[in-house]
């Protein structure tokens, strides 16, 4: 296993793609799953995802097949070998000519302390983000490791290598991959009756992902302005919540709810 430096593949890569079991994350994740799909048109892409997403997985243009597995955690590497074993079985891996099994492992779930163990169950020739093999030489391999993607100077650390801190931007540098990057597509259904018109997000995991209550508030009050809206005709989506807040953004979300009178519709879409 080596870290990818956009080397060639072969005429029909097994690619496998690690998202983390978040829907937002599944959504950045988009250019990325398109640009690879336009890079190697011949290539049998894996997403690894989630029961969250599955949904979305199976109705997605760009990917082969998915394998929702993201809440299991470290509990599914046994799943991941065994898949990975399925390939040689079958005689699947036809990247190299020489060996059957995965091409490229493209890590974007590296901050999940699991997904490098499954990166090595995977056992891929190439990896790019995560993954228990030495960091790298080339600025892209060390973007890909850095913490601080939401960091101010990140774009003048990577001077010619980034335009911005688009997170879909970053996903799709580091492996190697140019497109379209804030074109997102989805597929999409009616709104179901009642459903207010408008949905926000603010939980996450890092604090980094986390923007301040009172921003929340500022531009809560300017929907409510310009599109005429009461405050309950804006939800707040997001997992359920705990009974009681074990994060940030647990603790973002309940004085946001106590402060704006959204609606919360937490855990039930």
């Amino acid at each position: 296993m080596r870290r990818f430096l956009d080397e060639p593949l072969g005429p029909r890569p097994q690619i496998v793609v690690i998202g983390a079991p978040k829907l937002g994350n599944y959504v950045v994740l988009q250019p990325l799953l398109r640009g690879l799909r336009h890079k190697y048109p011949a290539a049998r892409i894996t997403y690894v995802g989630s029961q969250r997403t599955r949904e979305f997985e199976e109705r997605n243009p760009w990917i082969d097949a998915s394998l929702p597995l993201g809440e299991q955690g470290p509990a599914a590497l046994a799943a991941l070998r065994q898949w990975r074993q399925s390939l040689a079985d079958r005689g699947d891996g036809e990247g190299d000519g020489d060996s059957e099994g995965v091409d490229l492992v493209i890590n974007a779930d590296g901050h999940a302390p699991h997904t490098p163990a499954w990166v090595q169950a995977l056992a891929p020739r190439f990896v790019v983000g995560a993954a228990p093999v030495p960091p790298g030489d080339h600025p892209l391999q060390a973007l890909a490791l850095d913490p601080h993607w939401a960091s101010p100077a990140l774009v003048e650390r990577y001077d010619g290598w980034i335009g911005s801190n688009s997170i879909r931007e970053l996903h799709c540098r580091v492996a190697w991959v140019d497109t379209d990057f804030e074109r997102v597509e989805l597929p999409r259904e009616p709104a179901p009756p009642g459903l207010p018109p408008v949905l926000i997000a603010v939980n996450g995991e890092r604090a980094a992902k986390l923007w301040p209550l009172e921003h929340w508030l500022t531009l809560l009050e300017r929907l409510q302005q310009e599109l005429g809206l009461s405050a309950g005709a804006i939800g707040l989506i997001g997992g359920p919540p705990p009974a009681e807040p074990r994060q940030a953004g647990d603790r973002l979300e309940r004085a946001l709810l106590a402060r704006s009178g959204l609606r919360d519709l937490r855990g039930r879409l």
